[in-house]
């Protein structure tokens, strides 16, 4: 979140960085700045819940009541995104649109932003959502390419299942050696005899008998 720098003024800008390898992040910025990184600040999420979730008239709270009103903070977007689909869905593309870009990281930045090591509860709460991650589905987004061999190989196992449920095998026709055919095959292959024999002798409504 930011704001680009015009007219040979600096920019502003807001990032948020989880515990742990995000944090490393902060190094890469200081990389690219002239003056090392003396102008970055750091605000922890605890401090700032204090002083946004603190009565502007009084002092910062020593204790804990700003946790109660963070919780209720939170279970109130909650509610906000549950109780219209459409917000709710907004919620769920920007997640799942975050973890793609979050998987796209360039290679000397990946062990930074890991994909593996992302606590993907956590992230879904972040956008308000309260669907176990592995049951977050948009209507018409495009898989990725996981989610696309995933379903792929559950087509395929059903195929495979549903072929050696459908009953015994049988003989070829004719008498012929070749592959043996299942009870929905023959099924099939009957039925597909009898239509090309109605379609080659002119049968029609008017001479079945």
């Amino acid at each position: 979140i930011g704001r680009t720098a015009r007219a040979g003024r600096d920019g502003r800008a807001l990032i948020f960085l989880q515990p742990g390898n995000e944090e490393g992040y902060v190094d890469i910025l200081k990389e690219d700045r002239r003056d090392a990184g003396h102008g970055l600040t750091r605000h922890d999420a605890v401090e700032l819940l204090k002083k946004g979730l603190t009565p502007s008239t009084g002092t910062i709270s020593s204790g804990r009541e700003w946790e109660e009103k963070a919780t209720d903070w939170q279970l109130d977007v909650e509610r906000w995104a549950l109780e219209n689909p459409k917000h709710l869905e907004q919620a769920r593309r920007a997640y799942q649109s975050h973890i793609r870009a979050y998987a796209t990281h360039v290679a000397a930045e990946r062990e930074i932003f890991n994909i593996k090591t992302l606590h993907l509860g956590h992230l879904a709460k972040a956008f308000a959502l309260r669907d176990k991650p592995g049951s977050i589905k948009v209507p018409g987004l495009r898989p990725g390419k996981d989610d696309a061999k995933k379903s792929k190989d559950s087509r395929h196992k059903a195929n495979v299942k549903g072929a050696k449920s459908s009953g015994e095998k049988r003989s070829a026709p004719d008498g012929d050696d070749g592959p043996q055919m299942t009870d929905a095959q023959e099924a099939a292959r009957i039925m597909r005899a009898k239509t090309k024999a109605m379609m080659g002798g002119g049968a029609s409504e008017f001479n079945l008998g």
